[in-house]
């Protein structure tokens, strides 16, 4: 019943998104145009946290859905391999062929970004290596994009998911925690009797709370 409730809701999201133009024109420009740089490569490390927003709906359904600061709306981890810099992050793309992780060039995953941050996590080196090779390790899994938003699976994964799953298993703790969403009967009083809560991984959730540090942002706050 919550994953036919957050369905719903998604797609009323969506449907108010699409109405939304004009006030999404009045909108700072740095949420409309693509932001023509990406990250320093040499300021990145294994198992680093890249951040992005992008001017599509997806973005947009994801800050009305989440809690927390709205910045972002897509997730991965950084990983270098011969000197090559990539993100491994879980997306669903039917174009693209994407549907579950994934491994992109830093160059790629940013392209389209409107607004991106790169954090490194408050841990110890050994351990931020260790992530990173999870995250690796989790490309040859046949892990599929979680379009439920189900945390109990680990054979479907949406973005921050992937992150927090990731970075927990290394740490061998809750490092990081999931925010308890709530849908209110308001938004669907048709469908809801009351208020429905149910846990979900915001983008702040990974690097708010002393979790990680900031490294680089195309835009100050």
């Amino acid at each position: 019943m919550k994953t036919l409730i957050l369905l719903l809701f998604v797609f009323l999201a969506s449907v108010l998104y699409i109405k939304g133009g004009a006030e999404r024109n009045s909108s700072p420009k740095y949420l409309k145009e693509k932001v023509h740089e990406s990250p320093t490569l040499s300021t990145l490390q294994d198992g680093d946290l890249a951040l992005r927003r992008t001017n599509t709906v997806y973005s947009q359904v994801s800050e009305m859905i989440t809690v927390g600061e709205k910045r972002y709306s897509h997730s991965g981890i950084i990983i270098i391999i011969d000197n090559n810099y990539y993100v491994v992050h879980s997306t669903f793309d039917k174009k693209k062929g994407y549907d579950g992780i994934t491994k992109s060039s830093v160059k790629d995953f940013f392209a389209d970004a409107t607004l991106w941050a790169t954090y490194r996590f408050n841990l110890k080196k050994e351990t931020r290596d260790a992530i990173a090779d999870e995250a690796v390790s989790a490309l040859d899994r046949n892990i599929t994009f979680d379009t439920l938003g189900n945390l109990d699976t680990d054979d479907k994964l949406y973005c921050s998911e992937f992150v927090m799953k990731t970075v927990n298993k290394k740490v061998n703790m809750e490092f990081i925690s999931p925010t308890v969403h709530t849908i209110k009967k308001k938004w669907m009083p048709l469908i809801l009797g009351a208020d429905l809560q149910m846990d979900a991984v915001s983008m702040s959730d990974l690097y708010d709370n002393k979790k990680a540090s900031l490294i680089q942002e195309s835009h100050i706050k």
